[in-house]
């Protein structure tokens, strides 16, 4: 990029100016990704940490989002806890002998919901297939066969944050 060059003396200020705030803007998340290296380093976080990030879809930054947003993953007695806690379970509507179940109620901790949802897109990208499924959760059979559905165009299945919830609850108690 150092290379273009305009003729029109203005335009080459400007796209110097913006070349001077990409190299800043880099800078930047150099320093950023460096104190979210050395935070997750910290004893409070080091095993947590460590034991998120075996997880497909899960890096420093996730998983140090995670341990921070939950504060201790124990308290939650199972991944369905976890999962009502960022709100990602399904509304309901009951009357009588007729159950509907609808979209997520999106009531919780909207920071790490969008953080599960993230990790569930790494893991989709990563070529997760229903063989790989099993590595992911202890509940396969189930994930097998929603995996074998694929994603859809709106994002990540709701099974494959479950399935991230299921394994981050199995490593946690640990």
């Amino acid at each position: 990029l150092d290379g273009q060059h305009f003729e029109l003396q203005f335009l080459q200020r400007t796209y110097e100016a913006y070349l001077r705030a990409m190299a800043e803007a880099d800078a930047r998340l150099a320093t950023l990704n460096e104190q979210v290296e050395d935070m997750a380093q910290m004893s409070a976080y080091r095993t947590v940490v460590r034991n998120l990030r075996c997880l497909k879809g899960v890096e420093t930054l996730t998983a140090l989002t995670i341990a921070a947003e939950t504060q201790d993953l124990r308290r939650f007695e199972s991944a369905r806890a976890l999962m009502g806690y960022t709100g990602m379970v399904s509304k309901e509507e009951s009357s009588g002998p007729k159950v509907r179940r609808g979209a997520i109620t999106k009531v919780g901790n909207a920071h790490l919901r969008r953080v599960l949802v993230e990790a569930a897109w790494a893991y989709c990208r990563q070529g997760a297939r229903p063989s790989a499924v099993n590595s992911f959760s202890r509940n396969s059979a189930f994930f097998r066969q929603a995996a074998s559905s694929g994603v859809g165009r709106n994002g990540p299945p709701v099974f494959f944050c479950v399935a991230l919830a299921d394994s981050i609850h199995a490593k946690a108690s640990r």
